[in-house]
């Protein structure tokens, strides 16, 4: 008997890899068939507490940069508006507890080319947060005076928000 039983392991072995290959040229010559998922235990969601209606926590601020780009008004000269930059601008508004960092920029040509750049002058400021910026200017009673004067050496104003994605 044991030796019935050995031959026929052998038999069943011996068959098990044909029908493999079997299968294997079937599902070349057959539409693919997505793998089975392996059953998985299901997982529970925890309950949360429900939140009180009325009450939301507000999102926490992003630091963002502005970047403002702008032109000086005819008849202002560049030399009294970065006086102005250097002397009251960048002390105050760059002072206050929401920028950290703040710089003004004046343009001096576009790279690999000869053409005019759009704009004169940038200024990029690095905010905590918008909110506290707004905050901040509220609370700042010089920042009504330097707001002032700044519209009346810029052109347009363009006040660009950016969010840092890399580097």
């Amino acid at each position: 008997m044991a030796i019935k039983k050995k031959k026929a392991a052998k038999s069943k072995a011996a068959k098990k890899p044909a029908r493999k290959a079997t299968r294997k040229t079937k599902a070349k010559t057959t539409r693919k068939v997505a793998p089975k998922a392996k059953k998985t235990k299901k997982k529970v969601a925890k309950k949360r507490p429900v939140a009180k209606k009325g009450r939301r926590k507000a999102a926490p601020t992003k630091a963002r940069t502005l970047i403002v780009l702008f032109n000086l008004r005819r008849g202002i000269k560049p030399a009294a508006y970065e006086r102005w930059a250097q002397k009251t601008d960048v002390p105050i508004a760059g002072g206050l507890k929401s920028v950290k960092d703040f710089k003004v920029f004046r343009a001096e040509g576009i790279f690999g080319s000869k053409k005019k750049p759009p704009y004169r002058y940038f200024e990029i400021l690095h905010v905590t947060g918008l909110d506290a910026l707004v905050g901040d200017i509220g609370k700042e009673p010089r920042m009504q005076e330097v707001a002032a004067d700044f519209q009346k050496f810029a052109d347009n104003p363009i006040f660009i928000v950016t969010e840092k994605f890399a580097g």
